[in-house]
């Protein structure tokens, strides 16, 4: 609990520095904040890997799934890779389990002994997907850390980086 919160305050500047870069930038001139017609989507469920967790993982793989629908329904083919046996265990029955790419079928030992170098050669991979265009979008679904006892269901868009929406009070609408 201690590391995760010592953490975000650098997470919270990485994701900003990430929009401000985004934002300064035409669409042509970055890879990472391309926009393009969505065909191909990749969704990375994060889970834990034992259960007993009630919600905290069903909460996952619910958002993983209707989203995982909600493209396919439009016509996209979609990818999911699983970080945690337990979405790892609901996806691999469904036909949106990740196929060749260069990337795993899970992410489960990064839990092994979770690290900045591992994590980073890892997002390395899904981000060369993205600029190969095996992915037009890439989102990650995970429990935001709140407390011991509450964790909030997130989905965000990892790729492309998405513009900052414009500061309240700054002018901008």
């Amino acid at each position: 609990q201690t590391a995760i919160v010592q953490m975000r305050p650098y997470a919270n500047k990485l994701r900003e520095i990430l929009e401000n870069l985004s934002a300064g930038l035409d669409s042509s001139e970055g890879v990472f904040s391309a926009e393009r017609t969505v065909k191909n989507i990749l969704i990375v469920a994060f889970t834990s890997n034992r259960g007993l967790c009630g919600a905290f993982n069903s909460n996952v793989i619910k958002e993983s799934r209707n989203l995982a629908l909600q493209y396919k329904n439009s016509g996209s083919h979609v990818t999911v890779i699983c970080a945690g046996k337990k979405a790892y265990d609901f996806f691999r029955k469904t036909e949106y389990n990740i196929k060749g790419a260069n990337l795993p079928r899970n992410y489960n030992y990064l839990y092994d002994k979770i690290s900045f170098a591992q994590t980073s050669v890892e997002t390395e991979k899904i981000m060369n997907g993205f600029s190969d265009k095996q992915f037009d979008k890439v989102f990650l679904i995970y429990n935001a850390f709140k407390n011991a006892a509450v964790q909030v269901l997130t989905k965000e868009q990892f790729l492309p980086v998405a513009k900052p929406l414009p500061k309240r009070g700054s002018g901008n609408t």
